[in-house]
């Protein structure tokens, strides 16, 4: 299992190391935007098994 972060707090954010970083609900319009252009964030309603069969696939045979 990974550690990932949840905050709204932008300085807090660039103070931690990289790591996954989940939205939280009311983030910042622009601020979703930002991060969305620098993480790849699979989403909607099966954004878990995507997720999941990118992660097999990135593995390889």
């Amino acid at each position: 299992m990974t550690d990932s972060l949840a905050t709204h707090h932008g300085l807090l954010r660039e103070a931690c190391p990289p790591a996954p970083v989940e939205m939280l609900l009311g983030i910042r319009p622009d601020e979703a935007e930002r991060l969305g252009a620098i993480v790849y964030t699979p989403y909607g309603p099966n954004w878990f098994r995507y997720a999941m069969r990118r992660l097999a696939e990135s593995q390889g045979p």
